[in-house]
């Protein structure tokens, strides 16, 4: 009996490794793109990838995750103020 472990939908932090396709998910590109820009990224201190996969590049999601947020601050983004409002009647 083999097990199958569910597949994640692409850009999930719980998997256990990012590839182009995840990484384009998260920053809302193509994977075309993701490439192209990979080069720049690199130089403003972008993740490696993990080093044990020649095949296909794979980052940490942790990591990725942490460098788009440091990104983010560092250009003045703010996390919205958000209000929740419970449906019904007032």
């Amino acid at each position: 009996m083999s097990t199958v472990t569910p597949l994640r939908p692409l850009g999930d932090p719980a998997k256990g490794w990012w590839n182009y396709a995840d990484l384009a998910a998260v920053f809302g590109l193509s994977i075309d793109t993701v490439k192209r820009r990979m080069a720049g990224w690199d130089a403003q201190g972008f993740p490696a990838p993990l080093p044990w996969y020649q095949n296909e590049k794979r980052w940490r999601p942790a990591a990725v995750l942490g460098w788009k947020h440091r990104r983010e601050v560092c250009v003045g983004a703010r996390l919205p103020s958000l209000e929740l409002i419970q449906g019904g009647r007032a």
